[in-house]
């Protein structure tokens, strides 16, 4: 069963793509690192919850948090990061445990919702 250093892999939960060997501690992840392409991450409704070793939710492009979304993220890194711009303007965020609550490598609006990060 595959599974990262000693962390055991759930059963039903390897990774069976074949875009890639590597793996990823990430919760979402929108794109590959290893291509100089850029993918969009939209979490626009639901229930979102993250408790990872990597980056909670990581996108090589942009990231939107809109509408209803409820989204509760813990990670021993990055709660968010978005390569491209990440904008929140609505739904209810929060980032309870990271190194760092939301990085942009682009622009960064905060236009709305509720938001609540500790870091």
């Amino acid at each position: 069963m595959g599974g990262m250093g000693n962390r055991p892999t759930r059963p039903g939960s390897e990774n069976t793509s074949n875009t890639t060997n590597t793996t990823s501690s990430k919760g979402i992840k929108a794109g590959c690192d290893e291509v100089s392409t850029s993918a969009a991450l939209n979490i626009t409704g639901g229930t979102v919850t993250v408790n990872s070793t990597g980056h909670a939710v990581h996108s090589t492009g942009d990231c939107t948090v809109t509408d209803n979304a409820v989204i509760t993220l813990s990670s021993n890194q990055k709660g968010i990061q978005a390569h491209g711009v990440l904008t929140v303007s609505g739904g209810t965020l929060e980032v309870t445990t990271s190194t760092e609550g939301l990085e942009s490598k682009g622009n960064m609006y905060l236009q709305g919702g509720n938001i609540t990060v500790y870091a």
